[in-house]
């Protein structure tokens, strides 16, 4: 089909919503966030481990949280602040999140996170 499939489960189970087309993000757009994001943790940690843990990401781009990153191992959750008169993209980062029969929010790790290239 002309793409990689030696990636993590991590690269197929995260979620990036779709910020790029709403418009409520600046800067990295969520999905491109996502795979920056992935894309480190399999080069740092390794695609078996990455498969043997099953870690999921989900980044949303504003407090909508379309990403459903409240729900999700490690979710961000993004939003505008103003810094010297200039508005600048942040995420507010989630851990511990799930879905199914013991689901879960997320918890509050770091708030307004400045994700550096």
């Amino acid at each position: 089909m002309g793409f990689s499939m030696n990636c993590s489960r991590t690269r197929w189970l995260s979620v990036g919503c779709s910020s790029d087309f709403c418009g409520k993000a600046i800067d990295m757009h969520a999905k491109k966030t996502l795979e920056d994001i992935v894309k480190y943790l399999e080069e740092y940690f390794g695609v078996k481990t990455l498969n043997d843990i099953g870690l999921r990401i989900n980044v949303s781009g504003c407090p909508h949280d379309c990403g459903a990153s409240l729900v999700s191992d490690i979710g961000l959750i993004g939003k505008q602040i103003k810094v010297n008169d200039r508005l600048i993209q942040v995420y507010d980062i989630y851990v511990g999140g799930s879905v199914g029969g013991n689901h879960h929010l997320g918890h509050a790790l770091k708030k307004m996170f400045q994700l550096k290239n």
